[in-house]
């Protein structure tokens, strides 16, 4: 239980910074106020994407694992199907609490939403599967 908390923590916290500067970065561009604005908005997302991943996505996903256990190759399952599962869980709800409650788009949330929805998606795919879900991984030394 201490092993999967920590992974969660790590996992949730590096998910967050990489999809907090990708969307800085996309929207802004670099500048000098990023670390300042990332800080702020990473702290706010790490907090509710802990919450959402440790009490309900991990949840689901071990009944994903258990759909998913035909498959006989369970290094696929492990590093494939399961972040790519995450993904599409994570990114639909992040993307919609982000723009909602951080950047205050109540108004234009239909035209901005799919937009944003499709960024982040390709975006935390790649994070999840190639860069961040394998250092963490790697850290923990998971499989």
């Amino acid at each position: 239980m201490k092993k999967e908390l920590c992974f969660t923590l790590t996992m949730a916290g590096l998910m967050c910074f990489a999809m907090c500067s990708f969307n800085y970065i996309w929207i802004n561009g670099l500048n000098i106020e990023l670390l300042t604005i990332l800080l702020y908005h990473w702290t706010i997302e790490f907090l509710i994407a802990f919450c959402l991943v440790f009490f309900i996505v991990r949840h689901v996903m071990r009944q994903v694992s258990h759909f998913f256990a035909f498959i006989q190759n369970n290094k696929l399952t492990f590093y494939i199907v399961m972040p790519v599962c995450n993904v599409l869980i994570m990114a639909p709800i992040m993307s919609l609490l982000v723009l909602v409650l951080i950047q205050g788009q109540f108004y234009n949330l239909k035209s901005i939403y799919p937009y944003a929805l499709i960024r982040n998606i390709c975006a935390a795919l790649v994070f999840q599967i190639f860069i961040v879900g394998p250092f963490v991984r790697r850290i923990f030394q998971t499989r």
